[in-house]
Parts: C-alpha cells; structure tokens; sequence
C-alpha cells in the first residue's frame, strides 16, 4: 500500500473519529435541552392548572361572596401560610 492512501486512511480515520465525537456531544446536549423542555412543559401546565381552579374559585367567590375560599384562593396564588395570615386569620376566627 502506498504511503499517500495510508495518509489519507489516516486521516478518514480521525475523521470519523472527530464526527461521532460530535456527534455524541450534540446528542448528550438535546438530551439536556429536552429534559429541560420536559421540565418547563410540566411547569406550564401545573401552572395553567392552578390558574383554571383560581378562576373558578374566584367566580364562586364573587358570585356567593363565600369567604371560606379565601384561603383557598390565597393558597392557588401563591402566598405562604404566614403571607395570607392577615387574610385568613380574621375569617378563620369568626367560624
């Protein structure tokens, strides 16, 4: 065999190499990126979930004025027990 067709063996061979080493890395890296769009669509839909229950809760609220929703509500947005503490406390004591 000719030492030129030897080089260019060579060479196919790093080649090769270099690709699937690309390769392998722009797999691993969709990977990641669709964990990540996995974990934002969770999110997204846990989030419009909680939205569509504070609407209806909110509309009961409005149309019966039933304050035993308000911490139900104050839950749905968001705020931590301490946080709607000033809310619900006044409500809680007049039951």
């Amino acid at each position: 065999m000719s030492p030129c067709i030897e080089a260019l063996e060579v060479a196919a061979n790093l080649q090769a190499e270099q690709l699937q080493y690309l390769e392998d890395n722009a797999l691993k890296k969709l990977e990641g990126m669709d964990d990540q769009l996995t974990d934002v669509q969770e999110d997204l839909d846990t989030k419009s979930e909680n939205l569509a229950q504070m609407k209806t809760m909110m509309t009961k609220y409005w149309e019966k004025g039933d304050e035993s929703l308000v911490p139900i509500l104050t839950s749905l947005a968001g705020f931590t027990p301490a946080e709607a503490g000033p809310y619900t406390r006044p409500l809680l004591s007049s039951t």
